[in-house]
């Protein structure tokens, strides 16, 4: 397995660099031997570290306290700062219940750490070795996995968990979410059905078959020349859709945006998202939990910036629009992350 964008399994964990939130002193890896230990990277910016890797995390605190321990770290690989007094009275907004450190440089650790985004999870074993290293918050697929490796650990057995079969294919360290979840009687490979009701909806399964193994086939296709889209679109939009440029977070008025309408590709026009997707995110960014058709938008394995995430783009010009991540809301538990500059609001 490519163990490029995850520590090696087996091997011990690096030292950290964090920065106290509390006054507290910042323990060191060798700290931890003797317990297994659970580490999260998280951020107040990331609706998924929130709302479920939080929690979580609370919960093994509560349930298996006096037989691991747990390290938060708060990073940021995207979006703006948090200020510090923010990081402080997170610790009773979110009634978080470990103890939690602020990244050097905003991301100095996670990078060294090779995480996948946030919320990012790292497994170390009670002789400090690392055991388990996943991106998600899927109640379904990352949390459960890190469940059953924790039970593996802490109990002896172990748990044999499919992997994929090609080294190719867009992979994180085992169990992460960034993997294809075999389901029985689920036929993914047709890229041609539209889903019709709530239990066709894409989900993470889906959209890792897209990046791995091709997308669905576009309903048209618009190609020009670099030139013809610097006559066309404003500097602002060349660079955002044709160079896979980032706004700045919080920079569009589409983030709090909710009126009944779609949003179409702002290269082609070709319809993308629905306003009845759009929910808020707080990340800076619009966000929708799905596309208007399956096949309006193309995902592609994106291994910038040291990890791994899925770059979104309109299926019909090629515009980059941004990132999906598997920490939106039920029932698909999708969050397409979108520059607005990437869409304009039609009808």
């Amino acid at each position: 397995m490519d163990h490029l964008y995850s520590l090696t399994l087996g091997e011990k964990l690096p030292e950290w660099h964090l920065e106290s939130i509390f006054g507290d002193a910042v323990p060191s890896p060798k700290d931890y031997i003797g317990q297994p230990l659970v580490v999260l990277f998280f951020s107040l910016n990331c609706p998924g570290c929130k709302g479920r890797a939080i929690p979580f995390a609370n919960r093994l605190v509560y349930e298996l306290g006096e037989k691991i321990n747990v390290l938060g770290v708060h990073s940021i690989f995207d979006g703006n700062e948090i200020p510090m007094c923010k990081l402080e009275e997170a610790r009773e907004k979110f009634f978080v219940r470990f103890p939690y450190f602020k990244d050097q440089n905003l991301n100095t650790t996670f990078l060294d750490f090779k995480a996948g985004g946030t919320p990012h999870w790292i497994l170390v074993d009670a002789n400090g070795l690392v055991a388990y290293s996943m991106f998600g918050s899927d109640p379904n697929n990352a949390l459960m996995r890190l469940d059953y490796k924790l039970d593996e650990i802490l109990s002896g057995n172990v748990l044999i968990i499919d992997e994929p079969t090609s080294q190719s294919e867009l992979t994180e360290p085992e169990g992460c979410d960034l993997r294809l979840v075999s389901r029985e009687n689920e036929n993914l490979g047709d890229k041609t059905q539209r889903f019709k009701n709530i239990n066709s909806m894409l989900n993470w399964n889906n959209i890792i078959q897209f990046a791995n193994h091709g997308n669905p086939i576009p309903s048209k296709r618009v190609d020009k020349s670099e030139a013809e889209w610097k006559a066309t679109l404003s500097p602002e939009q060349f660079q955002i859709t044709r160079l896979k440029g980032t706004e700045r977070a919080h920079s569009s008025e589409m983030c709090s945006l909710f009126e009944p309408g779609k949003y179409a590709c702002t290269c082609c026009d070709t319809l993308l998202f629905d306003a009845e997707e759009k929910f808020e995110s707080g990340t800076g960014w619009p966000s929708f939990t799905q596309p208007v058709e399956e096949n309006a938008v193309a995902y592609h394995k994106d291994a910038s910036f040291g990890m791994v995430r899925v770059e979104i783009t309109c299926n019909t010009c090629d515009a980059h629009l941004g990132h999906v991540f598997p920490d939106g809301p039920a029932p698909s538990g999708l969050r397409y992350c979108v520059n607005a500059v990437s869409l304009k609001k039609v009808g």
